[in-house]
C-alpha cells in the first residue's frame, strides 16, 4: 500500500514537473509580448523638447574584453517623460562604429526623438 502511495506522489510530482516548461514558455511569451509592444511604439514627437534632467555622475566598471566600448548613460524619452538608462558595456557591431547618444531631432516642424545608436564613422 506504502509503495503505491508514494508511486502516486512520484507520479504526480512528475507531471507537475512536466507542466513547469509549459508555464515558463508561456511567461516567456507574455515577456516577448510585452517588449514587443514597445519596440513598435512610436517615437516621440512634441512641437518643443522639454530640458533634460541634469546627468548622472556614472563611474565605468572594468570592461569585460577589449573588443567592449562604454556606452555612457543618458536620459531617454519614454511615454511623455525622460527615464535614466544607465551607462553599460557593449561590442560594437561593426570594427570603427561609434556611438551616437539619444536626442531630439527636429522634423516637419516638431522635434522626433531618437534612440541613441552606433554609426560607421
Amino acid at each position: 500500500m506504502q509503495a503505491a502511495e508514494s508511486l502516486g506522489a512520484s507520479s504526480s510530482r512528475g507531471r507537475a514537473r512536466r507542466r513547469i516548461p509549459w508555464r515558463r514558455a508561456g511567461a516567456a511569451a507574455v515577456v516577448a509580448l510585452i517588449l514587443a509592444g514597445c519596440a513598435a511604439t512610436q517615437p516621440g514627437v512634441v512641437k518643443r523638447p522639454p530640458p533634460q534632467p541634469p546627468r548622472r555622475a556614472e563611474i565605468a566598471p572594468v570592461a569585460p574584453t577589449r573588443a567592449h566600448v562604454w556606452v555612457p548613460g543618458q536620459w531617454s524619452w519614454h511615454r511623455e517623460q525622460y527615464v535614466w538608462v544607465p551607462g553599460h558595456w557593449e561590442v560594437p557591431p561593426a570594427p570603427g562604429n561609434v556611438w551616437v547618444p539619444g536626442g531630439w531631432m527636429p522634423r516637419e516642424g516638431a522635434y522626433v526623438w531618437v534612440e541613441g545608436h552606433w554609426r560607421a564613422r
